[in-house]
């Protein structure tokens, strides 16, 4: 579905132009019919056209990025949209996402609900853009913002227990006899202060991370201004507090349970939000997030959506999700996060490819005399730990008995088809249904 023009009508219109300017008033008004036609077309497209898939039977998963935090010019930040049950949903916005997703004629204006799985740049970057693109075209209601919390109002900020660092700090206890994973809030200068996160929290010994609370406050409070001069250029007088649709409404994740059990709340759903079925008979559509493993950005979530008998899940940023400890042959979370979903959008990198590339840049004198080249070499191989290698991503979806996995959050070029079979080689040893590597603009469809 596309909302583009035709490189044919611009030499059109040109031509037009020139022989408008020697030949008078005729083509002068073929020109203005000419344009007031492109017009029309261009808003039935973008208002009219676009809303068909909000409510066609299908349930639409439509990857507007699918990059990382690198530049790509064939991948946008990640971003991934859903549409079902009248909603256009959209999932982590990274810079220039959005635009995407505007220009292949999507119903940006159409979001109202928007859903983050953690406080990483090439996941938040484009979410002022989001909700400005969103206003400016056309919407009419507040947007609700729904991801972490900030570490004050978390009881505790466990490391995950599938992580290395749990797996480290398991020896020390809480006073109830414990294992203490209760550090990721509690963090030291040696740990992640360095400037990197505010040391304004209730305890100066202790470090303060942002949620989305903040992020949200801060977009509206720089917003404002512009906000209330694009209101009063639109003057609509049955709509005088229209500058309040372009505010955003935080909802933060509720805190997860710190239970007696191994799992402090790992493996677990929590419901975020419920649109109730608008009349097709197919049910409520319903948003629920889970813990996953990126740390030390904690906490970060995923999302499963259900509509419909159908499942979508998205996996958010993560390593492999199996527990502390697992017994032979125990399954990873997976198995419950994403179980029976018709399609599994989950971020993954090439291990092998990643080393090749990284070792490769390190041999060439040259680029090792450039700092900046060792520091992102030192980044990317960081990052890499913190991540899901396209076989375990495919070892969860075959745990959780999904339909189709899709690969997001490609950090490695895949420029051809031979490296694009290359990137998910092997990937079929472990899982038997279909493997979709992701491109910017795919639109998957379930139907029900």
């Amino acid at each position: 579905m596309k909302k583009t023009m035709s490189v044919a009508f611009f030499f059109v219109l040109g031509a037009m132009i020139g022989l408008s300017l020697s030949c008078g008033d005729i083509l002068d008004e073929m020109l203005r019919e000419l344009i007031g036609s492109v017009a029309v077309d261009a808003m039935r497209a973008a208002y009219i056209d676009s809303r068909q898939i909000l409510d066609d039977g299908r349930i639409h998963v439509i990857l507007a990025g699918t990059g990382s935090p690198r530049i790509d010019g064939d991948r946008s930040h990640p971003c991934t949209a859903l549409a079902a049950n009248g909603q256009f949903l959209i999932f982590d916005a990274g810079p220039g996402a959005v635009d995407k997703l505007f220009l292949q004629g999507f119903p940006v204006q159409d979001v109202e609900h928007f859903f983050l799985t953690h406080m990483h740049s090439d996941h938040m970057g484009g979410i002022a853009n989001l909700i400005n693109l969103s206003y400016n075209s056309g919407r009419r209601n507040v947007i609700h913002v729904y991801g972490p919390d900030d570490s004050r109002n978390l009881s505790h900020s466990l490391y995950p227990p599938t992580s290395k660092e749990y797996r480290a700090g398991h020896e020390t206890t809480t006073p109830d006899g414990l294992p203490d994973t209760r550090r990721i809030n509690e963090l030291n200068a040696v740990d992640l202060r360095n400037g990197l996160v505010w040391d304004v929290g209730p305890d100066p010994d202790l470090v303060y991370i942002p949620g989305i609370g903040d992020m949200v406050d801060g977009i509206n409070m720089a917003y404002s201004a512009d906000t209330v001069i694009r209101t009063s250029n639109r003057q609509i007088p049955e709509d005088p507090d229209g500058w309040a649709h372009n505010m955003a409404v935080a909802h933060p994740h509720p805190d997860m349970p710190y239970t007696e059990q191994e799992n402090h709340g790992w493996g677990e759903l929590q419901e975020v939000v419920t649109f109730p079925d608008k009349g097709s008979g197919h049910g409520d559509l319903v948003v629920k997030c889970f813990l996953v493993d990126h740390y030390p950005c904690f906490p970060s979530y995923g999302y499963r959506i259900e509509y419909a008998g159908k499942v979508v899940v998205i996996s958010g940023d993560t390593e492999s999700l199996m527990p502390y400890e697992a017994a032979p042959g125990e399954q990873s979370y997976w198995a419950t996060y994403a179980e029976n979903a018709d399609v599994f959008v989950h971020e993954a990198l090439n291990l092998e490819i990643t080393e090749i590339m990284l070792d490769a840049i390190m041999a060439e004198p040259d680029l090792l005399a450039i700092p900046a080249v060792v520091n992102i070499v030192a980044q990317f191989r960081g990052a890499a730990d913190h991540h899901t290698d396209v076989l375990d991503a495919a070892r969860a979806a075959a745990e959780a008995n999904a339909s189709i996995l899709v690969l997001t959050h490609v950090p490695n070029p895949t420029p051809n088809d031979p490296i694009k079979d290359l990137f998910t080689e092997g990937m079929n040893a472990f899982y038997s249904g279909q493997i979709i590597l992701g491109e910017d603009g795919m639109d998957i469809q379930v139907p029900f």
